[in-house]
């Protein structure tokens, strides 16, 4: 004679378990400082992997207090445990849509008197299932997001030891019939980008990289190491005069290599704007940039000598950084100087170049990327350089 085993029943999660042991972390956070079980609030944070993603949260204090229990075992299920046979694992976006929904049932629940789940039967879910065919006519997506919640307590039931449904809400007459209850997935429809349009494309990113790179680079370190304040500027000792001798020796350095000093330029925001040239005049804000000095050590305190300079090498038709572009293009240098104003825009076309060539050869989408420094930012500082005129 045989004895049949009693089914399992589930068990009781202390409250100090780690929600996110099975799941992998955000660099820069520890298990032990993550969200336990007994919190009223689970920060999903740690768990976005995507670093443009926002704070995210599971906010069980604003459930019905007749739920709390028995939601923080569904998602504790679901961010933690194995689903159930046929039931995927959700990601962390995907876990905080689903307690939008969950929260959505369990308030009908209260509304109704908050009976337990393991009392409601086929006719309960029914008014349930009516209510929410009714206010989710416009909206296919919503009915079936809320359906799938109302599901979820009766297929993780095994992992539920407070409360679960015992009915199956896919036996309600009409749940199998919708057209968008079982809706599979359906292909991408968007179009592949055609060839004569691709093929350009990633052959000059691939050119900008590899041939034009090591220029834009260079111009760039340039232009961000004029942002870069001197340790004696920093740390406010400035000593009397320096700044005017620093600038007599960018003076002298244009006037030995007969350099024409830069031109002033107005300055531009929008991408679409195009630069304006002011009438000829001496860019005495580069001149301070160049000397790390102050505008008005070049506008007015040396003016003259500035005067005297342009009489000498003249005025340039643009203000330029002097790294000199070396590679080639059909045989001849791909641009002669790059012009200051011009080098974030060089950057991001080179961003957007090693973007399109990843992105092509991966198939990775935009949120994948991981990108967390445009080029133009850098670690001297919190805020990006501004351009000044």
């Amino acid at each position: 004679m045989t004895t049949a085993l009693a089914p399992q029943q589930p068990q009781t999660v202390p409250l100090d378990t780690l929600v996110f042991a099975t799941r992998p972390l955000r660099e820069g956070w520890q298990l032990e400082n993550t969200a336990r079980f007994g919190d009223d609030e689970w920060d999903l944070s740690p768990a976005l992997l995507q670093k443009q993603q926002k704070t995210i949260k599971l906010a069980f204090h604003t459930l019905p207090a007749a739920y709390r229990q028995v939601a923080k075992e569904i998602f504790y299920a679901i961010l933690a445990l194995e689903p159930p046979p046929g039931e995927v694992t959700l990601g962390i976006v995907s876990a905080r849509s689903r307690f939008s929904t969950v929260k959505y049932f369990l308030t009908w629940l209260e509304s109704i008197g908050s009976p337990r789940m393991d009392s409601l039967d086929l006719e309960t879910l029914d008014r349930f299932h009516r209510k929410l065919i009714k206010e989710t006519t416009a909206g296919l997506t919503a009915r079936t997001s809320k359906r799938r919640a109302l599901r979820t307590f009766f297929l993780f039931r095994h992992l539920l030891p407070t409360d679960h449904l015992v009915v199956d809400p896919a036996e309600l007459e009409g749940w199998k019939d919708d057209p968008i209850a079982h809706r599979r997935a359906r292909e991408n429809t968007t179009e592949r980008i055609p060839e004569p349009v691709l093929a350009p494309v990633v052959t000059w990113a691939l050119r900008l990289i590899d041939d034009f790179a090591e220029d834009i680079l260079a111009g760039r370190d340039e232009y961000l190491s004029l942002f870069r304040r001197s340790d004696i500027r920093r740390d406010g000792r400035l000593e009397r005069g320096a700044g005017t001798k620093r600038l007599i020796a960018v003076l002298e350095d244009f006037r030995v290599n007969n350099r024409p000093l830069p031109r002033a330029v107005v300055d531009f925001r929008g991408e679409g704007r195009a630069r304006v040239m002011k009438p000829v005049e001496v860019n005495f804000s580069h001149l301070a940039r160049l000397a790390d000095c102050g505008r008005d050590t070049a506008h007015r305190g040396l003016r003259h000598l500035v005067q005297e300079l342009v009489a000498e090498v003249g005025i340039d038709d643009d203000t330029y950084l002097s790294h000199q572009p070396s590679a080639l293009l059909d045989g001849k240098p791909w641009m002669g100087k790059i012009p200051f104003l011009e080098l974030p825009k060089l950057a991001r076309l080179l961003h957007t170049a090693c973007y399109i060539v990843i992105a092509y050869l991966s198939g990775m989408r935009d949120s994948e990327n991981g990108a967390e420094l445009h080029p133009m930012q850098h670690s001297a500082g919190s805020s990006k350089p501004r351009i000044h005129r």
